[in-house]
């Protein structure tokens, strides 16, 4: 598990010299929108987030990276909504495996409401297809 802000790049290069090594990250990634990112406190833009995933995916081919979405944080808009399906709809199209993101609500609580354990039929999901 990686923090964007922190990643260790060295890494890379261990992943991409030894074939014993998985080619899978995940990292925690949270949104796009640079004014989401503040104010999720997650110390990096839009750019650098861009920046990050095209160097992971250049230094080790075919890596298979995972992460974390949010839509719906406080204060987020229509803008920021779109800012956060555009690139998501680039590398679903750009991946021959991904997973949808789940339908668990609760961050505060840690309590998994409404969980399914399954891709997304509808919901967060559908609206990002729908308003593509």
């Amino acid at each position: 598990y990686a923090y964007p802000t922190s990643f260790p790049m060295e890494l890379l290069k261990v992943m991409k010299r030894h074939d014993n090594v998985c080619k899978y990250l995940d990292i925690a990634l949270q949104h796009i929108s640079d004014s989401q990112l503040s104010a999720m406190r997650r110390n990096i833009t839009r750019e650098q987030t861009y920046d990050l995933i095209e160097t992971i995916r250049r230094e080790v081919p075919g890596i298979h990276l995972r992460t974390t979405l949010m839509v719906g944080f406080p204060g987020e808009t229509d803008e920021d909504f779109q800012a956060f399906v555009e690139p998501l709809y680039k590398y679903i199209n750009e991946t021959e495996s991904r997973v949808p993101i789940s339908d668990r609500h609760d961050t505060k609580t840690g309590r998994m409401v409404g969980f399914k354990a399954r891709s997304v039929i509808g919901g967060y999901w559908m609206r990002v297809l729908m308003k593509r």
